[in-house]
């Protein structure tokens, strides 16, 4: 890594404890341009000056060379700046940021716990559709000779306000739910009941 660093949002009256007249030139650079000092960004003046008139302050440390050095700034106002006075048992310029990552795939990418959740999120997704077919589809049970046109029951069965004209007994014709292909689709995480425990009686 060639490039270091954190930032904490500060108030602009507390710039001076790290520099003398620092307050005033990041106060006069906000006036003077608007707030926006980034060029062709002008949409993002709230990434550098909030509501509250505080700036965000960077404390940047970079890599020229085989030289560290660090930059303490707000968007282009430089409040201090330096090389690094740190070294590490060879002599070599070293940053004040030790940065390691404990995960990295086979190609080199960063990556966090939430790539471990991806695939358990796509079996979640997977059964919550299927869930959702079986919901919105159902089955016709239909003895011989009981409707006119099979088809248009079908078209009925699946309307949620479908009509369903047969001839004979209720048995000739049943609709059908996978209540439990719907239920095997929907594990529900079923907590342990806590037992309550008796309030003590109390005396006046």
């Amino acid at each position: 890594m060639r490039f270091h660093g954190v930032y904490k949002w500060a108030d602009i009256d507390e710039l001076d404890q790290l520099a003398e007249g620092a307050a005033e030139k990041v106060r006069s650079t906000i006036d003077n341009d608007g707030g926006y000092w980034t060029a062709f960004d002008s949409d993002r003046e709230n990434l550098w000056v909030d509501s509250r008139r505080r700036v965000r302050l960077i404390d940047h440390w970079y890599k020229v060379g085989t030289l560290w050095r660090w930059c303490l700034h707000t968007g282009t106002v430089e409040i201090m700046s330096g090389d690094s006075p740190f070294r590490n048992e060879r002599g070599m310029s070293i940053s004040k940021y030790n940065a390691f990552a404990c995960m990295i795939d086979t190609d080199g990418d960063h990556y966090g716990f939430i790539r471990r959740l991806r695939g358990p999120q796509d079996a979640m997704n997977q059964h919550r559709s299927k869930a959702m077919h079986i919901m919105n589809t159902r089955q016709l049970k239909i003895k011989e000779g009981a409707v006119d046109n099979v088809e248009t029951a079908r078209r009925e069965a699946a309307r949620p306000d479908g009509t369903l004209v047969y001839r004979g007994m209720k048995e000739d014709l049943e609709v059908l739910q996978s209540d439990q292909e719907f239920l095997k689709q929907t594990p529900i995480i079923r907590t342990p009941n806590r037992k309550s425990t008796p309030l003590a009686p109390t005396s006046n």
